[in-house]
């Protein structure tokens, strides 16, 4: 929301302190949640009941899935800059590029290769990695002003708080349907 408020109004310097306080912010955010998902992964699919003949399975792909969490967030972040500029083809030609990527390998991997579900969350990581790293690339030398500079990204505590005052709520509202999804899931276990 400031990004494109901040674009909107012209004030270019502004909204490249808000895009380099989202790739901070999202850079600890994914983090934290990596660790966390990472080391609780066998509690988790446990308190899902997921059941003993799948546990393994369900181990190995989660967890690859998990330590793919940094890539994920960066690309929604990334992608969700571009949009709120504007451009909301750049991040849909990225994810449509990528899409085969992931269909490419695991074709290879798991149904050529037989190298099973770790090997699909492999190609879904080093997929979900492709799209991020192409809106990475995008927004380092797109010829606009809202291209970011690697040595302008400074921690700037107000430009932060007001990411995070406008972000909450609707990480809230994401969060209050993951966990609805959890709950679902659980149940079908």
């Amino acid at each position: 929301i400031p990004v494109s408020q901040m674009f909107g109004s012209g004030d270019y310097t502004r909204m490249r302190k808000f895009v380099t306080q989202s790739i901070i912010l999202c850079s600890g955010f994914a983090v934290i949640v990596t660790l966390l998902s990472s080391l609780l992964c066998r509690q988790i699919l446990t308190v899902m009941r997921t059941p003993e003949e799948v546990m393994e399975y369900a181990y190995s792909y989660i967890l690859i899935i998990f330590l793919g969490i940094p890539i994920t967030c960066m690309y929604n972040m990334l992608s969700g800059i571009l949009r709120a500029l504007g451009d909301s083809l750049h991040p849909l030609y990225y994810l449509i590029f990528s899409t085969f990527v992931n269909i490419g390998l695991d074709m290879l991997l798991v149904a050529g290769l037989g190298f099973g579900v770790g090997a699909a969350a492999i190609a879904t990581t080093i997929s979900q990695g492709v799209s991020a790293l192409l809106c990475l690339i995008h927004v380092l030398r797109v010829d606009a002003p809202y291209r970011v500079s690697i040595r302008a990204i400074r921690f700037h505590k107000e430009s932060l708080f007001e990411i995070i005052r406008y972000g909450l709520p609707s990480g809230i509202q994401n969060s209050v349907i993951a966990l609805a999804n959890v709950v679902v899931q659980t149940n079908i276990n």
